[in-house]
């Protein structure tokens, strides 16, 4: 078990760590952050739709073009294992997914 003088000591050493980064965190940084909300500029209707999506697809086919193809493969690697565990770890889950999933396709006849 851990004693009270390891986590003062750990407790310490945290703090030290902190009060170096944030001494390396230039001045500018800081005053960016003090800056409200109310005072910043409103970005023009260019940047917010360069930013969001483009005028001539669909958002999905914009926030798939943004992820590499290596990701993807990853996160449908990744969610297609979570699915297959899905019934193991939360079975509840699964049978009310089930019964929605049934219901959506009864509704849409």
């Amino acid at each position: 078990m851990t004693t009270k003088a390891e986590y003062e000591a750990e407790l310490q050493k945290l703090r030290r760590i902190l009060t170096e980064a944030r001494e390396a965190v230039p001045a500018s940084m800081e005053e960016d952050e003090a800056t409200s909300a109310d005072e910043r500029p409103e970005p023009d209707e260019d940047s917010k739709n360069a930013e969001t999506a483009p005028d001539d697809g669909t958002s999905i086919d914009w926030a798939l073009s943004q992820i590499d193809s290596s990701e993807l493969e990853g996160l449908l690697a990744k969610f297609s294992e979570e699915v297959k565990d899905l019934h193991e770890h939360k079975p509840i889950l699964t049978v009310f997914g089930a019964f929605l999933l049934g219901y959506a396709l009864g509704r849409a006849r």
